[in-house]
């Protein structure tokens, strides 16, 4: 192995995987019902033109915002979990419909449709209804490549919210923090909302975290560890969010200050449990025994995974299988890979410069 001897890093970057103990389970990104969906409803129309992510995300929240008006609750024939079920019209033309989570369950595999893994989150005071009084809410974040992290958007109410000084957008966890801050008489960077034009459900508008009466309390998170609703109809909660979230095989958040009520026995403390990573590349270099060729492992968590995609030097993205052999010539090598999923969207690079002398 003498001739590692000769080799020098120039530059490194090489993404590290978090992963979660939630059993978390995905909904596969080429289910027939998902590609239905952006079909029929021509979604590809729906976001032409959005230059990012999240754009692409709003626009699909605003056509999902704006196909029914939000009854306050469903008393008789919940719909399925099913984006295509909700958006069934009635004779009369309306969609079936629904409020806050038949929203979000229509977003959520409106994104998946395009490739987004995405999971679906109640949020509300939980056990602490009598001193911070008001409703709870139902909500789902996408795993975004653009920003590395788990990004809340609305389908109900077509936003999303971001730091007012970075513009980087937040997820349900920061947000709870930052309400327990709040709570605390602590101070909190001021956030601002990116919202899409309503032409229903116009009546709702957001109240920040601060002062008395937020419009959504975030101290009990409540994640239902799969969104492979499609694949598989159980288990799920009874009337999820009709009354109230009595589910017990939610994975909530809890902490000292807000504990999670006594239902729940699966009880989120760490936050890499909340906040594991996604569609990113982990690489490691082991040498062989002919000079100037190196074998190269890679791990990823993607959902539905399709293959890597390795750029070597000046060259194109090409697959590859996660160790295959990458022999250096004299001189600079560069070395840049990805996962890629079944729909065709890219994962996070990680990459390696070396001098091979």
């Amino acid at each position: 192995m003498a001739f590692t001897t000769r080799l020098r890093v120039m530059d490194e970057h090489n993404e590290q995987i978090v992963r979660t103990s939630i059993p978390f389970e995905y909904e596969p990104l080429d289910h027939p019902q998902l590609k239905r969906l952006r079909e029929q409803y021509k979604l590809d129309e729906v976001v032409q033109g959005a230059r990012t992510e999240l754009e692409l995300l709003l626009r699909l929240a605003q056509w999902t915002c704006n196909h029914w008006d939000w009854p306050n609750h469903i008393t008789e024939g919940y719909p399925p979990w099913d984006a295509l079920e909700i958006l069934k019209p009635h004779p009369d033309g309306t969609p079936v419909g629904g409020f806050c989570h038949q929203f979000n369950l229509v977003l959520l595999q409106a994104g998946e449709s395009f490739g987004f893994p995405g999971r679906a989150i109640s949020i509300s005071q939980g056990r602490w209804q009598e001193k911070y009084p008001g409703g709870g809410h139902e909500i789902v974040e996408f795993w975004s490549n653009e920003w590395k992290k788990w990004v809340y958007v609305d389908g109900a109410l077509a936003w999303y919210i971001v730091d007012q000084e970075t513009g980087m957008p937040h997820n349900v966890w920061e947000l709870r923090q930052m309400q327990l801050r709040t709570m605390r008489g602590e101070s909190v960077p001021a956030v601002r909302v990116v919202d899409a034009v309503r032409t229903k459900n116009e009546q709702f508008v957001w109240i920040g975290l601060g002062g008395p009466k937020p419009l959504n309390w975030y101290l009990e998170l409540r994640m239902i560890p799969r969104s492979n609703f499609l694949q598989e109809k159980s288990p799920l909660p009874l009337h999820q969010g009709t009354e109230e979230w009595s589910w017990s095989g939610h994975y909530v958040s809890t902490d000292s200050e807000v504990p999670a009520g006594l239902l729940f026995d699966h009880r989120v403390a760490r936050r890499a449990d909340f906040e594991w990573t996604l569609n990113q590349v982990h690489f490691v270099l082991e040498p062989e025994e002919k000079p100037g060729t190196l074998r190269i492992h890679l791990d990823s968590e993607t959902p539905s995974f399709d293959t890597f995609l390795a750029e070597i030097d000046t060259g194109e993205k090409k697959p590859v299988v996660p160790g295959f052999d990458w022999t250096l010539h004299p001189g600079k090598n560069h070395l840049r890979v990805r996962p890629r999923n079944v729909t065709g969207r890219e994962g996070i690079p990680s990459w390696i410069a070396l001098e091979y002398r």
